[in-house]
């Protein structure tokens, strides 16, 4: 995916710019939406002055950890072992 920018309406009188882009393959969610943001401004004109080649957009990445092991996988994947009961007993 080529990264490009987006100006969001955040609520009355705020505008926030981010950039969208893809997970490199260092990261746990590698290969999925990164929405990364950028800045804030009072107002759109403000937004796409300082931006310009951002447009008007919206974007929920819906990103997932659930390629990753869960806390009752086995070693060495998971982090714990299966007779440690429930980890959150603690």
């Amino acid at each position: 995916m080529t990264p490009y920018q987006i100006i969001s309406e955040h609520g009355p009188e705020e505008y926030n710019v981010y950039e969208i882009s893809t997970y490199k393959r260092s990261s746990v969610l590698a290969g999925q939406t990164r929405k990364q943001f950028l800045d804030s401004f009072k107002s759109y004109d403000d937004a796409a002055e300082a931006y310009p080649e951002a447009e008007p957009g919206y974007c929920n990445p819906n990103n997932t950890v659930a390629h990753l092991p869960g806390l009752d996988d086995q070693f060495p994947g998971g982090a714990w072992p299966d007779d440690i009961g429930d980890p959150y007993d603690y």
